[in-house]
């Protein structure tokens, strides 16, 4: 009976832990029949997908048409794609050769991106809805007629010798589809009769035309409005501008792409755009909103970016949404929605909506296993014209912080060189951490730099070998492995090297560059020695017991470490060790540091394990931890089993 209870109680467990990660889905219409086996008018509260199997293999999930036209794409692994439509309709197509990287909806068709530059359209050229009219605009092909929900087709416009385009990102909005190409070339195609492509025409197009040059990033929505940013550092836009949604101070609409001022790219993360309003987040993650009171959230017509009163104290990370209603989610997993009706709202929570519309931000309940693990996960938002998705990710720590070092190019003190493609004269240098490369390579860096000049590698590259070299990922197989072939390294690399790689490094004592000086259990001045310097601290060594670590190890997993490193002036930060004012035992110290390495906390049986959680308890604030670090839920678990 025991051992049954046993078991029963493993596969509860083990269930709990596969509904952790779930897809939860919100939907309205006849939508809900094709992803979770449900037909109902709408689907207010969060219910988990049933229809798509194998949920750890999907990347995303775009939706479109609407009632009996609704379908749904699924993206899963490096190029499979699941297309799901009404009465159980489920078709599957895998891109020979091809490896995905984003897909895109409009209201009737999708676009999907790979990774070598390629574009395919799925979609039905005899699609009707609403009062628009037939939207085989929006079906990039010579041969539109043709097209139907059969199978992808390629945009051999894209990959014509005479174009010689490469797609770097795509972008949709409600009829049209853009393209950003190699060179920062904006194409688009759709639904222009009322010359809302951005081309300065009002002709509908089927094969994509060119609309601006030098843009570094696209934004859109079910709308018909559309922003840019350009590599001067500006954000333009043009569209449809009856309520101000464009920005611009006026409500005059543009057929042309016209200049945002007072706003810098740099500073934006993204905008979303939708009918009557648009929504920018800025990287600092506040959000800001222009348009028709009833729909931006503030409440008041705004015809320039204003920033949301009722969100101005949230850090916002996502936005999405669909064609009027919209979705934030913030730093700490936490949904906030507007302009919402009680038809389709993504809850039940307010039930005082079925006559007053939902016009400013409210928070949004979230589905309870989402609520019992969000120092867990990650979520995702994808909303379309029929569904809001939540889409949890795992979240670990480690490549996190290692991502962030990535991205933020601090504390590098080395670089790798190429060329521009075809201009052997202009030289890009990109900043890396000579430890970390050479860490994964087994290589020195000169022998690398040289290695990469000899096969004209280019910085999209050096990149994509770099997201592997910090963040153990691999987006594009191919170019990894002629790196990699390159490097003389075996592909693909064992799982979890990254791990591997940094316990070599915790190990390797000789490159450890940097000492922390101890005194247990007695607090020390946090000043670093200022009137003596570093003779005077060498003096008082042998009354401190010392730990020896990387300094880089260091700034890139604590804020603490970090923010005191940063406040030291040019003379100090050369320094190689320093007193630690913490006042925490050595062992404790070094169970952090370990965990600093590794992501995991590993004790002895001889470790004073009371001693120990009283000390880092309140690791994760102390320390500026990442929010999502499991450290104190690993410190947790060791003490219930003590």
């Amino acid at each position: 009976m025991n051992k049954n209870m046993e078991v029963k109680k493993e596969k509860e467990s083990e269930s709990k832990k596969k509904n952790k990660y779930r897809i939860y889905v919100s939907s309205r219409s006849k939508f809900g029949r094709i992803i979770v086996n449900k037909e109902e008018s709408r689907l207010p509260n969060w219910t988990p997908l049933t229809k798509i199997q194998e949920q750890r293999e999907i990347k995303k999930i775009c939706d479109a048409g609407y009632g009996s036209d609704s379908n749904c794409l699924v993206w899963k692994g490096t190029n499979k794609l699941e297309f799901y439509q009404q009465k159980d309709k489920k078709s599957t197509f895998i891109l020979e050769n091809e490896e995905i990287k984003d897909i895109q909806s409009t209201l009737a068709s999708y676009i999907v991106l790979t990774i070598s530059g390629k574009v395919f359209s799925l979609a039905n050229s005899t699609f009707h809805s609403y009062s628009f009219s037939q939207l085989t605009a929006e079906i990039p092909f010579i041969d539109y007629e043709k097209s139907t929900f059969k199978a992808p087709r390629m945009v051999t416009f894209f990959n014509d010798q005479m174009n010689d385009l490469k797609v770097d990102s795509i972008q949709t909005t409600v009829d049209k589809n853009y393209f950003l190409c190699n060179g920062g070339k904006l194409y688009g195609n759709g639904h222009n009769d009322n010359g809302y492509l951005g081309d300065e025409t009002k002709i509908s197009k089927h094969l994509p035309c060119l609309i601006y040059e030098n843009v570094t990033k696209m934004f859109g929505g079910l709308s018909n409005h559309f922003f840019f940013t350009t590599s001067s550092n500006e954000l333009y836009v043009f569209g449809q501008n009856n309520n101000g949604q464009l920005g611009m101070g006026n409500k005059t609409d543009q057929i042309e792409p016209q200049k945002v001022e007072n706003w810098k790219a740099n500073d934006i993360l993204d905008i979303r755009c939708f009918v009557d309003h648009s929504v920018l987040i800025t990287k600092e993650g506040k959000a800001y909103s222009c348009g028709c009171k009833e729909k931006n959230g503030i409440g008041e017509d705004k015809s320039i970016f204003t920033i949301i009163p009722l969100l101005k104290d949230e850090k916002v990370i996502k936005i999405n949404g669909f064609n009027h209603p919209a979705l934030v989610l913030t730093n700490n997993n936490e949904l906030f929605g507007w302009n919402f009706t009680f038809l389709n709202s993504p809850t039940e929570q307010y039930n005082d909506l079925k006559v007053k519309k939902w016009n400013l931000p409210r928070k949004i309940n979230l589905p309870d296993i989402y609520q019992n693990n969000l120092n867990l996960i990650s979520l995702d938002i994808y909303c379309g014209i029929n569904s809001i998705i939540l889409h949890p990710r795992k979240i670990n720590s480690l490549i996190h912080d290692f991502r962030l070092l990535l991205e933020s190019k601090k504390y590098c003190d080395s670089k790798i060189s190429c060329f521009q493609p075809n201009n052997k004269k202009s030289e890009i240098s990109i900043p890396v951490h000579k430890i970390f490369i050479e860490l994964r390579t087994n290589l020195k860096l000169n022998k690398i730099q040289t290695i990469i000049t000899e096969n004209n590698f280019s910085k999209e590259d050096i990149n994509e070998f770099l997201i592997w070299v910090y963040c153990d990922q691999i987006r594009n197989s191919t170019i990894i492995k002629q790196i990699f072939d390159c490097l003389n390294l075996a592909y693909p690399p064992p799982k979890n090297k990254l791990d591997q790689d940094l316990l070599k490094l915790f190990n390797d004592e000789e490159s450890k560059d940097f000492t922390l000086l101890i005194k247990s259990n007695q607090i020390i001045d946090e000043k670093i020695d200022e009137k003596g310097g570093k003779e005077d601290l060498n003096e008082q060594v042998e009354n401190y017991e010392m730990i020896k670590v990387h300094k880089i190890i260091l700034l890139i997993r604590s804020g603490l470490f970090r923010d005191m490193f940063d406040t030291l002036n040019e003379k100090e930060k050369n320094i190689n060790k320093i007193q630690d004012y913490t006042g925490k035992s050595k062992k404790s110290l070094e169970i952090l540091i370990k965990y600093f390495y590794t992501n995991k906390i590993k004790l002895t049986a001889n470790d004073d394990l009371d001693l120990i959680f009283e000390e880092l308890k309140d690791s994760i604030e102390y320390y500026q931890l990442h929010r999502k670090s499991n450290f104190i839920k690993q410190l947790n678990k060791i003490q219930k089993l003590k």
